[in-house]
């Protein structure tokens, strides 16, 4: 355990004039809160589109080595994508 005495001393080095903000420095801030905010939520819904796109494509590569017939196969993709785009809408109209 340290001793009171061999700690440092704290020293405020900001002055109370520089604690305090003006509006101007308040909305700055709010104003780049927002925008981290909105790039995080851009990045999920990025996400959330794209990850269809790869599961259809290594899906339908998979049935192929399966040897599942090719036309199953299209009829499956087509309403994959109907799906996916129905659901690509919603997030879409979310987002906004």
């Amino acid at each position: 355990m340290v001793s009171e005495e061999l700690l440092p001393e704290r020293k405020d080095y900001e002055s109370p004039l520089c604690v305090e903000k003006n509006e101007e420095q308040v909305l700055s801030e709010s104003f780049n809160e927002l925008n981290a905010i909105a790039r995080g939520i851009e990045k999920r819904f990025d996400l959330l589109l794209g990850l269809s796109k790869i599961v259809t494509e290594k899906t339908i590569d998979i049935g192929q080595r399966l040897n599942i017939p090719e036309k199953e196969i299209q009829r499956w993709a087509v309403e994959r994508s109907i799906l996916d785009s129905e659901r690509n809408t919603i997030v879409q109209t979310l987002a906004k």
